[in-house]
Order: structure tokens, then C-alpha cells, then sequence
């Protein structure tokens, strides 16, 4: 059978805080958002309350040098409503003390960030006191996850039957409505990742996306499988692409061909997944082929050439956030303005997320 779980990540608008009015206005907006996805009023009152938190520490901390997106996600057939928070301010020095209840260097009852873990369904966050060269940002970045039939954390977007998490990142040149980027996930006895960047960019590019998740059989073996998604006609513009496939015991097939970028990680350990020269439906040799162990707890992470080198020296540096958290701060910070920009970053679950 053909687990196909089409999946896609959507920026439906981005804040910049530096007014009470800016506030008001993203409220506003988030309470339609959650409408439109079937929310209870409970649990859009809890989204708006964990974005005024967001904002208000921006403004306290960061002195309102900083974001808010708001984002949907599918995958497969559940929804979810993301909300990032970045900004360039100090950092947070003590982590821990910070998540408690109680704690505060700003004068206040020190509810925000206990009060935002509590109130959504996920949670991350990530903190530099200090810039580096292998992660060129200091600050705070914050995630907040609420599903959209108020699941608890882990049962909608981002799991598959607890042993894989992911992360997921799609933004298009321009914010254009066309996406050249773009990625199929099957659970086929295990996973398997297909992320491709067309050539170019706009709708022609788009189209090879869609051919890509129309076309890719998740039934075949996986050689097999993109050698035929290779002879449909739209793919003859051509993509870089990366694909592979993992099962439960953590054995992982690696297939990749173009200009694009991918790592494993583990611990301290940060293997480069190769690519093989040519392009995708059009010209290229023998594709670059790998078979690795996937640890329990390991990150498979991959990115289009929208994203600026040294991304997985960063990604090394943060591999205990959650991977969707990762997804949204990498394609931020690494992100090209010129390109459409996307990345996949999965780990793989623990032996006790597992069931073993």
C-alpha cells in the first residue's frame, strides 16, 4: 500500500513588532487563521496569548529587533499552526531557570516562557548569548505548535507512529505563490524522503514539484522508483534532488544527484551525504549512492542550494531542538533572499519512542 502523506509548510504572514497597533493587528489575524482550521475557542485564545507573550518579550528583551510567523502545516491528515519568534537580543544566560515559573530579569511575574511550554501542544527554543563562526546570530528563537483538534504534543504534524520527527521548511523566492522546492514523504515499512529543487524558479518549476508528488511511487524500490519518476515529462526541466529511505531498525539508503546539500548527525558526528553530478531528468552520471546506520536520535538533515553554506556546521552546533524549530531558525538565518529555499531535517526516534 502507497502511505503517501503529502506535506507541505505555509508562511501565512510574517510581523515585525514594534507597536502596540502591530499586536492588535497580529491577534486579529491569528483568530481568523485558527477559524478557517477549526480551533475551539479555547485553544485560539491560547495561540493568541502565546504570540502576545512572543511580542512582548521581543520588545522587553530584544528591544523589538526581532520577528513573529505565523505558519501551517500539513502533513498527511492532520493540520497544525505554528508560531516562530525570533529576534537579535542578549540571549538567555541561565536556560533553565529561565523555563520555570517564577523566574524573571525584567521586573515581571516571570510566567512567559513556563506559561508558553504549558499552553502549546509543542514546544522549542533555542538561545545564543553570543555569535560565532559556526552559528553567526545571538538571540532567542521560540516555537509554539497548537494542532488543530487540540491532540496532544506528538499526535499530529511532524511524528510517523513516534519513530521519525520532522522538521520542515518551504518558502519561495518572493513569497510567490509557485514553490520550486518542494518534498513527498511515504511510510511504506519504515520512511522514505523525497526533497527536490527544480531549476529555476516560478511556475514552470513549480510544476516539476508537482509532478514529483504526483508521480513518485512509494511502492517501488527506491532506485526503481526515481528512475521512473525520471521519465514523466515535466521532470525534464530538470531538479537536483535527494532521496532515501529508512526503516525502523535504522538502516538508511541514501540516493542523490545535483546541487544541494545533506549531513547526518549524531552526537558529535556530522557525516556529509553526497550528491553526484548532473541533473534530474535530464543529464547526470551514476547517482551518488550510500547506505549509513541512522542512530536512534540521529538527525538526517537536507537543504537546496537556497540556503547559504555553513547551515549544518550551525545545525551541529543545536541538534537537541526539536527539528521543526531547527527548520524554521535555519531557513531564517540561512536562508537565500535571491531563491526558493527549503530544507528537511527528520530524527530518527528513541528506543523508548519507539516501543522497544
Amino acid at each position: 500500500m502507497d502511505k503517501r502523506a503529502f506535506c507541505d509548510v505555509r508562511l501565512l504572514f510574517e510581523q515585525t513588532l514594534i507597536a502596540e497597533s502591530d499586536l492588535i493587528r497580529l491577534k486579529a489575524r491569528l483568530s481568523a487563521v485558527s477559524l478557517r482550521m477549526g480551533f475551539s475557542p479555547a485553544l485560539t485564545e491560547r495561540a493568541r496569548m502565546v504570540a502576545s507573550e512572543m511580542a512582548t518579550n521581543q520588545g522587553k528583551y530584544a528591544g523589538g529587533r526581532g520577528l513573529l510567523q505565523v505558519w501551517e502545516v500539513k502533513i498527511g491528515d492532520h493540520w497544525a499552526l505554528d508560531l516562530f519568534a525570533l529576534d537579535h537580543g542578549p540571549g538567555i544566560n541561565d536556560l533553565t531557570s529561565a523555563v520555570a515559573d517564577g523566574y524573571s530579569t525584567g521586573g515581571t511575574l516571570g510566567k512567559g516562557l513556563g506559561g508558553m511550554k504549558r499552553l502549546a501542544h509543542e514546544f522549542g527554543l533555542i538561545t545564543r548569548i553570543a555569535a560565532s563562526p559556526e552559528l553567526p546570530w545571538h538571540g532567542t528563537a521560540l516555537w509554539a505548535r497548537f494542532h488543530s483538534q487540540d491532540a496532544g504534543a506528538g499526535a499530529g504534524p511532524g511524528r510517523f507512529a513516534a519513530h521519525w520527527d520532522l522538521g520542515l521548511y518551504r518558502r519561495s523566492y518572493q513569497d510567490a505563490r509557485e514553490n520550486g522546492d518542494g518534498f513527498v514523504i511515504c511510510t511504506r515499512s519504515g520512511l522514505r524522503v523525497l526533497h527536490l529543487d527544480a531549476l529555476g524558479h516560478g511556475p514552470l518549476a513549480a510544476d516539476v514539484v508537482e509532478a514529483a508528488i504526483q508521480g513518485f511511487d512509494c511502492t517501488r524500490p527506491l532506485r526503481q522508483a526515481l528512475a521512473e519518476l525520471e521519465l514523466h515529462p515535466r521532470m525534464k526541466r530538470g531538479a537536483a534532488a535527494c532521496c532515501y529511505e529508512a526503516t525502523d531498525q535504522g538502516s538508511l539508503l541514501w540516493l542523490g544527484v545535483g546541487d544541494m546539500q545533506a549531513c547526518l548527525l549524531h552526537g558529535i558526528s556530522r557525516q556529509t551525504l553526497g550528491f553526484g553530478p548532473g541533473i534530474l531528468g535530464q543529464v547526470h552520471g551514476r547517482l551518488h549512492e550510500a547506505e549509513w546506520v541512522w542512530p536512534e536520535g540521529g538527525l538526517v538533515a537536507s537543504a537546496s542550494d537556497g540556503f547559504r553554506s555553513g547551515w549544518s556546521q550551525a545545525l551541529a552546533l543545536l541538534t537537541g531542538s526539536p527539528p521543526q524549530l531547527l527548520a524554521y531558525f535555519l531557513g531564517h538565518v540561512f536562508g537565500r533572499l535571491t531563491d526558493d529555499r527549503s530544507c528537511v531535517i527528520v530524527r530518527r526516534g528513541t528506543g523508548e519512542d519507539n516501543g522497544k
